[in-house]
């Protein structure tokens, strides 16, 4: 046999979507920490971005959305719904 199996290709396509979807909840995390620094220092304030919080934002999206090769319990996959 040449080539990937299907298994193979699930499992490369279930930990590709997880490391950039975790990359992007990472980014966007701080992000929004680098932005309310940002406006509280043109309005003078002390900027208070707590690092737990940061990394509350970051592990919400691993548990809210683990993959989105995840379907729920009974949905068949689009390759198994019936064409028009």
């Amino acid at each position: 046999m040449l080539g990937a199996g299907r298994g193979h290709i699930g499992a490369q396509f279930v930990a590709e979507a997880a490391l950039l979807g975790g990359a992007g909840g990472l980014a966007g995390a701080l992000l929004g920490g680098f932005a309310t620094a940002l406006y509280s220092w043109t309005r003078h304030w002390n900027a208070v971005v707590p690092v737990p919080v940061l990394l509350a934002a970051v592990g919400s999206r691993w548990s809210s959305a683990p993959s989105p090769a995840c379907t729920p319990h009974g949905v068949p996959p689009a390759s198994h719904m019936p064409r028009r």
